[in-house]
């Protein structure tokens, strides 16, 4: 359905992915040191909540676990501390998260720990960071290079989506599509697996960068799109 809505396109996918992969971010960081980010781009009604939706039901969650996206960095950074290994999904970038992105973001990819100072800097609480970090938005585009190799970057166009294919599908989509967590959540018993498909990835995302005339992939950004392509060619397939 999926598939149909989004006219084959590979952008929801990326961003499913990369959601679809938080229980195992402590297997993504000992490999990458680093949590890419998500980030969707587009027009309105283009289907970019419409993923949100989806991977907010993946895990258990409705409509209302999707941020407006009007938080404060610090309220970001409470939240990346206080989930679990759980995707943390905003409609939007706005407030301190848009002034700052650049900054924002490297903290939120290096999952640089929380630091909070007491007593004339004498004791330090530090607090991780353990939940990953999806953004869609319709009017941030970003433009630094270092800022863009930390995402995994997806464009949404209204031509893309046909919203008439994703509405018979939401219904068990809200009720359902949870059923399929359990299957992903099996491999956490084997982080060896999760690893060595990482790498499998990395190396032919590698092999096909080499081999093109026009791709020109950062090292970052290659790894980047060997995590979020691990999910959707592998962890799903026993419920599919």
């Amino acid at each position: 359905n999926t598939l149909e809505a989004y006219k084959n396109n590979i952008e929801p996918f990326m961003i499913i992915g990369n959601a679809i992969m938080s229980p195992f971010v402590d297997v993504v960081y000992e490999q990458l040191k680093a949590y890419p980010v998500s980030y969707g781009h587009g027009e309105a009604r283009s289907g970019k909540s419409n993923i949100l939706e989806l991977i907010a039901n993946l895990f258990g969650y409705n409509a209302s676990f999707i941020s407006g996206g009007n938080d404060t960095s610090k309220n970001v950074m409470h939240n990346m501390e206080h989930y679990n290994k759980t995707p943390l999904l905003y409609a939007e970038v706005e407030s301190s998260i848009k002034r700052q992105f650049p900054e924002n973001i490297k903290a939120f990819y290096d999952r640089t720990p929380r630091k909070i100072m007491k007593g004339y800097g004498q004791e330090q609480d530090l607090k991780a960071i353990n939940a990953t970090i999806h953004f869609t938005s319709n009017d941030l585009l970003p433009n630094n290079e270092q800022t863009m190799t930390r995402l995994i970057f997806s464009e949404f166009k209204q031509d893309n989506f046909d919203f008439k294919k994703a509405i018979p599908f939401n219904v068990i989509r809200d009720d359902l599509i949870g059923l399929i967590l359990p299957e992903i959540l099996f491999y956490l018993n084997n982080p060896e697996y999760i690893k060595k498909l990482i790498d499998l990835n990395d190396k032919k995302i590698e092999l096909i960068d080499k081999k093109s005339k026009t791709l020109s992939i950062d090292t970052r950004s290659r790894k980047n799109i060997a995590v979020a392509t691990v999910s959707y060619t592998h962890l799903t397939l026993p419920t599919i």
